[in-house]
């Protein structure tokens, strides 16, 4: 706790920080997940959500979220004239050797990980999944994480554009053997 307020409250406050996170919504989800970090283990593999998105592209037009008569237009003002433009997913590998190898039993909770381009808008394509009741509630709440347990290996991160800082991490260790 002593080493926690020393760090909090004289460097964390003075630093840039640079979160990456697996909940949803967040802007830029491809360039914003642990996912985008994660160095291919030996086989090629970076953990993903198996579930897959029963369609594409933009839902039907629900009438309830037309805006009444006279109503200003939120969407237009926040947006500032601006289109949406999902960003295209790209990975960096480091090219030079590395000693430590990235494990093989790391994975994401599947049944919390959203699909699709959860950001947040009116027009993001997220959950979208088989077992989701409603498909067009447009929900992009998400709190998907990291799953592994001591048999995992290293997981392996390129932290791009790190000069100095700390790293933090939210590890909840308290979820029994199968409760993902």
């Amino acid at each position: 706790e002593a080493l926690f307020k020393n760090i909090s409250s004289t460097r964390i406050c003075n630093l840039a920080l640079h979160a990456r996170t697996e909940f949803t919504p967040r802007a830029n989800p491809e360039k914003t997940s642990i996912q985008s970090l994660i160095k291919p283990n030996e086989l090629g593999y970076i953990p993903h959500t198996s579930s897959k998105m029963l369609y594409n592209g933009p839902d039907v037009h629900n009438p309830l979220l037309e805006l009444p008569e006279g109503a200003p237009d939120v969407c237009a003002i926040v947006s500032n004239g601006r289109t949406y433009s999902p960003q295209t997913r790209r990975r960096r590998v480091a090219q030079e050797e590395q000693t430590i190898v990235p494990g093989l039993g790391w994975g994401l909770v599947d049944g919390m990980a959203q699909n699709g381009y959860c950001d947040g808008t009116y027009n993001s394509e997220c959950g979208r999944q088989s077992t989701f009741n409603c498909l067009l509630s447009g929900h992009n709440d998400g709190r998907a994480g990291m799953l592994f347990d001591s048999y995992s290996g290293w997981l392996v991160l390129t932290l791009p554009q790190i000069k100095e800082g700390a790293i933090a991490t939210k590890i909840e260790s308290w979820h029994g053997a199968g409760s993902a």
